[in-house]
């Protein structure tokens, strides 16, 4: 199963904050740290400056990649995937391809 990559909407966005939330908790279980700052709320990752891309499978929001500028320059702030998709080999390769047509990286041979 292959994502639909896309350009979030404004009904995207509390589907990222759950996807981060659900990948903190993991990150949380296995790193242990003393303290770990809350997700973004959907209000915030939509006022980021940048843009969100979702991965979309039979209509549900199944991962994300959230890229900022930052002085000027793009910032990949973080690419996050729900627990559906973990493991299943597409995450990457899902990504890769969108991104980089969309921001026009050229692969040297």
């Amino acid at each position: 199963m292959v994502p639909m990559i896309r350009i979030a909407g404004p009904g995207d966005f509390a589907a990222t904050s759950r996807i981060e939330e659900a990948a903190d908790r993991l990150l949380v279980e296995s790193l242990k740290p003393a303290s770990w700052p809350p997700a973004a709320t959907a209000e915030q990752r939509a006022a980021a400056p940048g843009f969100t891309l979702v991965a979309e499978v039979d209509g549900q929001i199944v991962g994300f990649a959230q890229l900022l500028e930052v002085d000027g320059a793009a910032h990949l702030e973080q690419c996050r995937c729900s627990r559906s998709m973990a493991d299943a080999g597409s995450g990457v390769r899902s990504w890769r391809r969108p991104w980089q047509r969309r921001v026009g990286v050229v692969t040297a041979r």
